[in-house]
């Protein structure tokens, strides 16, 4: 997004009034409409309760006419599309009164009073996700922000929740309300009537319908999308041979197997339906076969056969990490193709009254349709509002995590001085791909990333970026800064850390490493106890560059304590930057050198 348009969010926010009408839905960042979204939308268009509704999905633009497709044969005709930062979509994005998603919010949306958000997510974990997922560094942080913005979370089961809320590490960090009324995509599998209309239209009314759907495996053991459908060629062609004449298999792959495989030579197998819901689609099936997906949790409300195909089951278990092991499920897990046909012919059926009560005990035919009555004025569901965390709350900066003493004094620094509180550190979300080890020295800590977004650390207005290189301009000539220029840069670190943070709150603000301008500002932002820990990286960088020292000496003014590395730092920091009034410390960060000038 370029600061053109970033421009224009900001001002139809400033200018453009909340519309309670408007509905905004973004289902995996516009690539589909798809799911809980895909259930919600049809809800919405189609049900007469809701004809006040404005309907607004995002979508990709070479996703376009697939979704309007989609949305057409199932008569949703109210539903306006916008393509993903498009000037349409940030208007959509600033002024709806209710936003839903099923992963995260656009990384620069800022929630205005009269906005609520609601987040479905997409589906009950087995294989791991967020910060216990290593490969999931880089899109962690918005996800994480996406339930701190929250208002209401739809989730299927408490499992699920308490896997989010551990794996994201939001203990204590959301404000959001609970409702457990089972995953809006799940009605359709109750919809008897449906689903034998829809095995009549598609031909396989007297066919036994297998639904293959596969977890794409790529990114984590290291194989390419063409090695991948290599193998998965070769399994579905020895599969085909052994299936029975009165069977068909209806296969979904990834969108990359998919444009790799060859399917038409093969007698049972066919590719999946196009141009409908999955669910829908899924619930003409007898019988489903997966491996480590959600969709297993979700046809489980059907009591179908169900049946895991994991031909990679070791590797997969010990390299991509699951929450329990798949074996423990009470369907049969096949390894390879001749105990997988075996599986599919034995008698249909499984009874695990436990099974259901923990993940599926909630679904309905109607629960959809409950729960959109609950979010728009109808009968209300039962909410589960989040414990209050009365443990004092310290939010520490800290810094770029570069090897070094000043990093390890820092790591022995943090966890000795805030073990007893609740300590969250915040970094730029980059840092996560490079120093990712450094970040787990700290365990006794909350994990909080400034999700950035296509490389940006903070995002400017035309008139803020005048404003800071008036600022600079200034310093580099020895002149005195511009009081206006200053408000103007100063509200652009408001906003930023609003949108960083939202409606967290911390007792206590501790900068602790690296040196940069965006984080100095929270000096003048942060409404409680601010703390600075200097270090010698700091300070030789303000030395070097006079812009740095301006803010660093900004920020010190305003801190409630200063601590400084060991006393020659602090010695050199007077002459630099001058003295302060705050309480001041000597921390002898460094015990093991020798001080001097």
């Amino acid at each position: 997004m370029n600061d053109v348009l970033y421009a224009y969010y900001q001002e139809c926010r400033q200018t453009m009034p909340v519309d309670a009408t408007l509905v905004f839905l973004e289902s995996h960042n516009g690539m589909e409409l798809a799911g809980n979204l895909f259930a919600i939308a049809r809800e919405l268009t189609t049900q007469p309760a809701y004809q006040h509704l404005r309907i607004c999905v995002c979508c990709l633009q070479d996703h376009l006419r697939s979704l309007q497709a989609l949305c057409a044969h199932y008569g949703m005709q109210r539903i306006t599309f916008v393509i993903r930062e498009s000037r349409e979509y940030l208007e959509a994005l600033a002024t709806a009164g209710t936003l839903f998603t099923d992963v995260a919010f656009h990384p620069l949306f800022l929630k205005r009073s009269g906005q609520r958000c609601i987040a479905t997510w997409h589906g009950t974990p087995l294989k791991t996700l967020g910060f216990d997922y290593m490969a999931d560094e880089y899109v962690v942080g918005n996800q994480k922000r996406g339930f701190t913005l929250a208002d209401l979370l739809i989730m299927p089961n408490v499992y699920t929740w308490e896997r989010i809320e551990h794996s994201y590490q939001l203990e204590g960090m959301v404000h959001a309300r609970i409702v457990y009324g089972g995953s809006p995509r799940n009605s359709v599998f109750f919809d008897e009537e449906r689903r034998n209309a829809l095995r009549h239209s598609l031909g396989v009314a007297d066919k036994r319908v297998i639904a293959y759907l596969p977890t794409w495996r790529g990114k984590v053991i290291d194989v390419d999308a063409r090695a991948q459908s290599e193998q998965l060629q070769a399994l579905l062609e020895e599969i085909d041979d052994r299936l029975d004449d009165d069977m068909v298999l209806w296969a979904k792959l990834h969108r990359l197997n998919h444009q790799q495989l060859q399917l038409g030579h093969l007698r049972h197998i066919v590719a999946f339906p196009q141009g409908l819901d999955t669910y829908d689609v899924l619930n003409a099936a007898d019988v489903l076969v997966s491996d480590y997906s959600s969709v297993l949790f979700d046809f489980a409300c059907t009591r179908r056969k169900i049946v895991l195909f994991c031909y990679d089951y070791r590797q997969y278990v010990r390299q991509r990490g699951c929450y329990f092991d798949p074996a423990q499920l009470p369907f049969p897990l096949c390894t390879d193709v001749d105990s997988l046909v075996d599986a599919l012919r034995s008698p249909d059926g499984w009874e695990d009254a436990a099974f259901v009560q923990r993940f599926v005990a909630h679904d309905s035919l109607h629960a959809c349709r409950n729960l959109c009555a609950h979010i728009f004025g109808g009968p209300k569901l039962h909410e589960v509002r989040q414990p209050v965390d009365p443990t004092r709350r310290v939010l520490c900066f800290v810094g770029e995590l570069n090897k070094g003493k000043e990093t390890d004094a820092l790591f022995h620094y943090l966890r000795e001085t805030f073990g007893a509180d609740r300590c969250f550190i915040t970094y730029m979300n980059h840092l996560f791909k490079t120093h990712y080890e450094r970040l787990w020295q700290f365990p006794f800590a909350c994990q909080v990333p400034m999700y950035m977004y296509q490389g940006y650390y903070a995002h400017f207005l035309p008139q803020e970026r005048i404003a800071l290189e008036k600022i600079r301009r200034s310093i580099a000539e020895g002149k005195e800064v511009d009081a206006a220029a200053e408000e103007t840069l100063a509200e652009q670190g408001r906003r930023e850390y609003r949108r960083y943070l939202y409606e967290n709150t911390y007792d206590r603000f501790v900068r602790c490493g690296g040196l940069d301008i965006e984080s100095l500002k929270w000096f003048a932002v942060f409404p409680k106890e601010k703390w600075l820990i200097l270090q010698e990286n700091m300070l030789e960088k303000a030395g070097r560059h006079p812009e740095y020292a301006y803010f660093l000496k900004r920020a010190m003014g305003r801190a409630d304590r200063i601590g400084y590395a060991n006393e020659a730092l602090a010695r050199r920091s007077v002459r630099l930057l001058g003295s302060f009034t705050c309480q001041q410390q000597i921390l002898s960060l460094y015990p093991d050198e020798t001080e001097g000038m």
